[in-house]
């Protein structure tokens, strides 16, 4: 990448930059969202759903609230819907644990228009099942338009997201079985201010009566749909419980059901996952550790919170009782504030939960990954149960982290003047024993533009770098990879756990007990968009360097993870960019018409490659023949990734222009 080609970038960097002049870091949008699994797994399924009301019809009551784990809205009630996205993390004090969030990625996790769009387009739909709004066959009951039926949910734009402007709309649809038509009932638009406003970070109801006499057939149904730039993890909407029933009115806007809000916290004081050698114990364990709870009623609600944590064989290590309580309305009382409830850590309620250390207290000595079950006991009478239970899987692996895997946005130095070439980002870290740092996990996500393409960013250069620690900023390096600037970001092949692309160090870098940071040294003006998750804080350990070291202007943490061990065992989901010492790998001729060779001392019967495309989709996967060729003849003029292995051991990534 020259420093002409991000200097025409400038413009770019300052308009999406949302900040002030005289800072430099930036929050931009992701452009893909490596939760989506690619390829889908259950896609042929969802294509072959006709249109017929058979199998796919049901009756009321419909209620959701995706208290799930997506990524995909459930096929029991929605139909070809995949495009949205059910997770935990990107809308803000959602009424129950799980939303369905609208933004620009397809079903795959990329972009409508990876390339950016001046317009307005259609993307994410989430469209029932077909309803019978005529009867409820189970009971022989007749449903007309006197039976009070009502449609409701709750909206948010932006949250923890990106905003959507104006233009940037969520509409309803229902659809006429009468004149078999899609009809529009509402669409809901963002105010003209570009900061956040209250519907911004709350929920809002809507009551939709449904009243005309067409639409109490046997195949009713409604769907939600948004309209926006189509590029990426941009322009945020939030759906929250959606209610379909009769016999209901306008005053009918609660629901008995009690429910966990957010995800549960880490037990450990700092770390959402460390390695399992530098655990030593109780002192090491959160002083509180909170959960969320929310009642949706108008009435005061009874219930018992319960605590379980099973290790890797299932062997139940803590059974207890968080206590009991009545959870008063959320209006006007807020959240459950019970401390022997929601701060188990902290509770008087058992000493078992207040003394609590995993191994008993003592240090481990190997990896496991204890499972942490949160759940409630509610009465009959609550709505829905599914709510009542939230897991954490706490880790002692080989790496440090702070984030909790799901970046909801990007971060990057937006240096934006040529003084700053090797600006520099680092993240802060402690650890009790001494260790061997081995490699740097970090997850990057692209954020692609007209004038600047997913293969210009891939083409940015980095060093890794480890500091030492100066009196809380970073100091001296301690490892520089040799001061070159030669690797570049990985965006591809991204699945279910699979975020991260772990660079290796050059060499085993033997490290003192103490504080220290890890982070990255870039060449160019441009942002490199590592993945910044909004749902955890640690934003004063996150620094950045252009003249001076300052903290990050926005809080969150940063996805930047160091490995440990004396063997590099991978987390499972992780991409590997290595070094091979004994492997220099060449491509020729670069650019390739029909073919191009590798150039290699490494064995030809064990090697084999695999052809991305500058987004990151496999175009071709072979092993290497003879005279060690791949041929190029089929694939399209451009810039590709050539990945290369020797068995399973990921020896180098090229890149090659294809030109025919």
């Amino acid at each position: 990448m020259t420093k002409n080609l991000c200097r025409l970038s400038f413009l770019f960097c300052v308009i999406f930059a949302q900040t002030v002049f005289s800072q430099k870091d930036t929050l931009l949008p992701l452009g893909y969202n490596p939760v989506l699994q690619k390829p889908i797994a259950n896609l042929s399924a969802q294509k072959a759903l006709n249109t017929s009301t058979g199998a796919d019809t049901i009756e009321l009551p419909f209620y959701e609230d995706f208290a799930y784990y997506g990524p995909y809205p459930v096929s029991s009630k929605w139909l070809n819907s995949n495009s949205v996205f059910v997770n935990n993390t990107f809308a803000k004090h959602p009424r129950t644990i799980g939303v369905a969030t609208f933004d620009g990625l397809k079903s795959t996790g990329y972009p409508y228009k990876p390339y950016g769009s001046s317009g307005t387009e259609n993307a994410d739909t989430l469209a029932s099942k077909y309803i019978r709004l005529d009867s409820i066959t189970g009971s022989f009951i007749a449903i007309t338009p006197a039976d009070s039926v009502y449609l409701s949910f709750y909206y948010q734009s932006w949250g923890n997201g990106h905003k959507p402007n104006t233009s940037h709309t969520l509409l309803l649809d229902f659809y006429n079985p009468t004149t078999g038509a899609w009809v529009n009932k509402m669409t809901l638009s963002r105010p003209t201010s570009s900061n956040k406003t209250v519907k911004d970070t709350t929920f809002t109801r809507v009551m939709i009566p449904i009243t005309d006499p067409q639409y109490f057939k046997k195949d009713f149904r409604f769907r939600f749909r948004n309209k926006n730039s189509a590029t990426g993890s941009v322009n945020h909407w939030h759906i929250d419980n959606i209610y379909l029933g009769k016999d209901r009115g306008k005053t009918d806007t609660t629901l008995r059901d009690l429910s966990f809000v957010y995800e549960p916290q880490s037990l450990l004081d700092q770390y959402t996952a460390m390695p399992f050698n530098q655990y030593t114990g109780a002192s090491q364990m959160a002083a509180h550790s909170y959960l969320t709870i929310r009642n949706n009623d108008v009435s005061p609600a009874n219930f018992t919170g319960f605590i379980q944590i099973k290790d890797n064989a299932n062997v139940l290590e803590l059974n207890d009782t968080t206590g009991s309580d009545n959870a008063m309305p959320f209006f006007p009382n807020g959240y459950v504030s019970n401390p022997d409830i929601t701060d188990f850590l902290n509770s008087t309620v058992s000493p078992q939960i207040n003394n609590y250390a995993f191994n008993g207290g003592s240090p481990l000595n190997d990896s496991i990954t204890y499972t942490i079950k949160h759940f409630l006991r509610t009465s009959g009478s609550d709505v829905n149960h599914g709510n009542d239970t939230v897991i954490y899987q706490q880790k002692f692996l080989n790496y440090y982290s702070y984030d909790d895997g799901t970046a909801e946005s990007s971060w990057g130095i937006n240096a934006q003047s040529p003084e700053y070439y090797g600006a520099e980002a680092a993240v802060k870290f402690s650890m009790p024993n001494s260790d061997t740092l081995r490699a740097i996990d970090i997850f990057f996500n692209p954020v692609p533009n007209p004038s600047y393409t997913i293969m210009q960013i891939a083409s940015l250069t980095f060093g890794l770098r480890v500091w030492g620690d100066n009196g809380g900023i970073p100091g001296t390096y301690l490892y520089d990879d040799g001061g070159a600037m030669d690797r570049n970001p990985v965006y591809y092949d991204w699945g279910t756990n699979n975020y991260f692309t772990r660079y290796y160090l050059n060499y085993p870098l033997v490290m003192s007990a103490g504080t220290f940071y890890t982070g990255i040294k870039q060449e160019d003006l441009f942002s490199l968009n590592i993945g910044f998750d909004q749902n955890t804080n640690t934003q004063t350990k996150i620094f950045y360097n252009v003249g001076s070291w300052q903290n990050a202007s926005f809080k969150g943490s940063l996805m930047i993870r160091p490995v440990f061990g004396d063997s590099l065992w991978a987390a499972t989901g992780i991409n590997s960019e290595i070094r091979n010492q004994n492997a220099e790998i060449k491509l020729y001729p670069n650019p390739a018409n029909d073919k191009v060779y590798l150039l290699t001392d490494a064995a030809s019967q064990d090697l084999s490659v695999e052809v991305m495309d500058a987004l990151g989709s496999l175009q071709l996967k072979q092993t290497v023949n003879s005279d060690r060729s791949i041929s190029t003849a089929d694939l399209r003029s451009g810039f590709y990734f050539i990945r290369i292995y020797k068995g399973t051991q990921l020896l180098s990534t090229q890149k090659i222009i294809v030109s025919h």
